[in-house]
């Protein structure tokens, strides 16, 4: 007797063999028949692989992972959006992790990045961290062939910091922030602040001391001045500036001086500011704050307080017209002396003349 296997038969026989199989091997070879995972696809071919076409005018092509049944990313295009790629959880527009759009750029955290890579997100610390663990790498560089800054460091807040640098061991002689350049004819640190309104900060504030080489200069191009007029009376106004000797107020102000217990030689901003108010002003100074820094900081964990500053340099040029003052004390001095010695002389040549007569 004769058994003929129809198409149906073919059909149900193919697909209780894939049932068996796959419960018995859980595997899926497709281009293979020695599947190693649930599903194996190999291809040997110079671009071919998985093709995923959602063939609805609106629809969305996505690949979703599941844990026990329940969603935890799906990827896939947000046709609604674009055409752009996204990593959501549940869905592309649900929790959307990461978005690359067709122009190529990326966002992480938001859906409309406006830069190659655009970050967005609302954390108490670094939005993003870069660690390179080899003992000669660096963790992060730009580098731009133009006119623009390389790196930016921006922040938007009245207490904000917009670039942090910090040295974290307590020992060795490494540097927070450095700037340097190769050129002679450039700035390899730059800081300003305007000069209007109550003018409490600096462009550049230094604690535990402040080095430098090559000399220290203040602008003093004639082209810059108007209203130049020479000091006078300079003797008089030094004569009443107290030149003292003092140490730090540790119990007050041992952050703000920074534990320095050394004896100092200077003037007292308040004397100074009787005789000299040009060469006062007054600035905000951090007097409170955390005792090491960490890899993060904000200004908001610091207390300042309003001090009175000297300028020293501005004490110069009255030094200066002092000594020309009293050189020209010195010089009618030794003026009259010489008169007077010649009088002598004269009255002695008298003196003797008539002694002489008389012997």
């Amino acid at each position: 007797m004769k058994f003929k296997i129809t198409q149906p038969l073919k059909t149900t026989i193919l697909i209780f063999l894939l049932i068996f199989t796959l419960s018995v091997t859980a595997q899926v070879g497709v281009g293979t028949t020695s599947p190693s995972s649930a599903l194996d696809i190999e291809v040997n071919a110079a671009s071919d692989g998985i093709e995923i076409n959602n063939i609805r005018g609106n629809g969305d092509p996505t690949l979703q992972y599941q844990v026990n049944g329940t969603s935890r990313i799906t990827m896939g295009i947000d046709d609604s959006d674009g055409d752009k790629f996204k990593i959501g959880t549940t869905a592309l527009t649900t929790n959307t992790r990461l978005t690359i759009a067709t122009n190529g750029y990326i966002g992480i955290g938001l859906t409309a990045p406006t830069y190659h890579l655009h970050m967005e997100g609302n954390r108490n610390d670094y939005l993003a961290f870069y660690e390179n663990t080899h003992a000669t790498g660096a963790s992060l560089a730009g580098y731009v062939t133009g006119t623009y800054n390389a790196l930016g460091g921006v922040t938007n807040n009245t207490v904000g910091l917009g670039s942090y640098g910090v040295h974290l061991p307590a020992t060795g002689g490494g540097t927070g922030v450095w700037g340097t350049s190769n050129s002679s004819d450039a700035d390899a640190v730059y800081g300003s602040i305007p000069t209007t309104g109550s003018w409490l900060g600096f462009g550049g504030l230094f604690t535990g001391g402040l080095g430098y080489a090559n000399g220290l200069y203040n602008l003093s191009d004639e082209r810059v001045k108007s209203n130049i007029v020479t000091i006078s009376g300079a003797i008089n106004k030094l004569k009443q500036i107290r030149g003292v000797s003092y140490t730090y107020n540790l119990n007050e102000y041992n952050y703000l001086a920074k534990g320095d217990t050394r004896t100092y030689l200077g003037f007292l901003a308040q004397n100074v500011k009787e005789i000299f108010p040009e060469a006062v002003a007054e600035k905000q100074l951090i007097v409170d704050g955390p005792d090491k820094m960490n890899s993060s900081a904000s200004l908001s964990e610091f207390r300042k307080e309003t001090f009175n500053v000297v300028d020293y340099t501005a004490i110069v040029p009255v030094t200066v017209e002092a000594i020309k003052e009293q050189q020209e004390i010195i010089e009618a001095q030794n003026n009259r002396i010489s008169n007077l010695e010649d009088k002598i002389t004269l009255l002695e040549s008298r003196l003797n003349a008539i002694l002489e007569s008389q012997d």
